[in-house]
């Protein structure tokens, strides 16, 4: 081949080298700015599912306190009755629901 051929083949071939390089560090730098930015709204969806989540234990745990009341009532009014085994049975697994959302 001659020098000038050759220098010539090189040199076009240097010119497709870089240019795939930089084709593939460009379609790189997109996929990777695309996958965090696509990280950073799952992040935020899950804080905010998180937050909901809190928010409704709350209220969960808040409303299971307000049933001491009546489950106190309700097994003193059973106490002695032909119900008070049908009674107590769901009263012991509400208190220990409630013991387990208070702790």
């Amino acid at each position: 081949m001659q020098p000038h051929v050759k220098a010539a083949t090189d040199c076009i071939y240097e010119e497709i080298m870089l240019t795939v390089q930089d084709y593939l560090r460009d379609n790189a730098e997109y996929n990777i700015g695309q996958q965090i930015a696509t990280a950073d709204r799952e992040a935020a969806y899950a804080r905010g599912k998180l937050i909901d989540m809190t928010a409704d234990r709350d209220r969960l745990r808040a409303a299971m306190m307000a049933l001491k009341p009546i489950l106190d009532s309700a097994e003193s009014d059973a106490s002695g009755n032909p119900e008070w085994e049908f009674i107590s049975a769901r009263v012991k697994a509400a208190r220990n629901a409630i013991a387990q959302v208070s702790s």
